[in-house]
């Protein structure tokens, strides 16, 4: 099978990609212009330069593929709108190039937890749940999970929400790597909040059952361990990779979150000379995020459709994050 990765640098792109070609398949890697791929296995992939926000560089990327695995994403940032044009105008834009190829082409959409909002050990999100988005990357991804399903009378369309994703050239969870090696462990409302995680590898692997299952049988699926990690057991394992014996604990209260999210909302009305020197990722949904309920879901669905499990546990997808991120001297 020919298959097109878009965000093939990305955390799920740069697992995925090599993943699928030593299963045998012809990889096609869709990076923008500016990218790299420099930290990339990129050995016996085709590299194919182009850009959702360019729909007519679009075309050749997805000549001549079986199936598409749409990952690119804007997830964090100050400014809505950016985000929306990457997430929800750009994969229209992408379903529309492959439709005038092959209305036949296989379309995987790759979505997130945050497009079903909060869910608990109690309380997980399922499929058959109405979907209440916190933040702006899981108003847009739900936005444009509507413009795939709208497709898929014309394609066979699926949509995988995986949840909070960790492993190498991850963007979110560094700089907590970096300060748990300074000594400090920042636990916001005391660390209980809990998450399904899953390393980047895994989720790779469900993308590649979901490719090799011939009919899953569902539009929609949660894809997760199912196992849900609190925060402070996270940052435990961290601590413990990066062979730290000692961190201070420094609790961070639901009040002082909000601060930080209403200030950071307030940056976005600053000069554009100042916001430009801001970091993109210092935006409101980190706080709310981190001020939710949780995010866990129920994958049972998905298990039981394609008899995926997940291969790495908490501890060994920690170990090995930590030894990437040492090895190319990032922490």
């Amino acid at each position: 099978m020919k298959i097109l990765v878009t965000g093939a640098t990305g955390l799920l792109g740069s697992a995925l990609c090599p993943l699928l070609r030593d299963a045998g398949h012809d990889v096609r890697a869709m990076v923008r212009q500016s990218s790299s791929t420099d930290l990339m296995d990129v050995a016996n992939i085709e590299i194919a330069t182009g850009n959702v926000l360019e729909p007519e560089s679009l075309a050749a990327a997805a000549r001549g593929v079986d199936a598409v695995v749409h990952a690119a994403a804007a997830a964090m940032g100050r400014d809505e709108e950016a985000i929306r044009r990457v997430n929800v105008d750009g994969t229209y834009a992408l379903l529309d190039a492959v439709r005038k190829h092959d209305p036949g082409i296989r379309f995987i959409f790759i979505s997130s937890i945050t497009a079903g909002g909060f869910g608990t050990s109690q309380h997980p999100l399922r499929e058959d749940m109405i979907p209440r988005p916190a933040t702006t990357y899981g108003r847009t991804k739900l936005e444009a999970e509507e413009i795939v399903r709208e497709h898929a009378s014309r394609m066979a369309c699926t949509v995988l929400r995986l949840p909070v994703l960790f492993g190498p050239r991850d963007r979110f969870f560094p700089p907590l790597y970096r300060l748990i090696a300074f000594g400090i462990t920042l636990l916001p409302e005391g660390g209980s909040m809990e998450m399904c995680l899953l390393h980047a590898e895994d989720a790779a692997s469900a993308v590649l059952r979901l490719l090799e299952t011939h009919d899953p049988g569902a539009d929609t699926f949660y894809v997760a361990d199912d196992r849900p990690v609190p925060w402070k057991r996270f940052c435990g394992v961290v601590q413990a990779a990066l062979g730290r014996s000692v961190s201070m604990p420094v609790s961070v209260n639901r009040n002082v979150m909000r601060r930080a999210e209403a200030l950071l909302d307030r940056l976005r009305s600053l000069p554009d000379r100042i916001e430009r020197r801001i970091p993109p990722d210092a935006c409101p949904d980190v706080p709310r995020l981190l001020l939710g309920r949780g995010l866990v879901c129920d994958a049972s669905l998905f298990r039981e459709r394609t008899g995926w499990t997940p291969r790495l546990d908490l501890t060994q997808g920690v170990k090995r994050t930590i030894a990437w991120y040492r090895d190319h001297d990032m922490i």
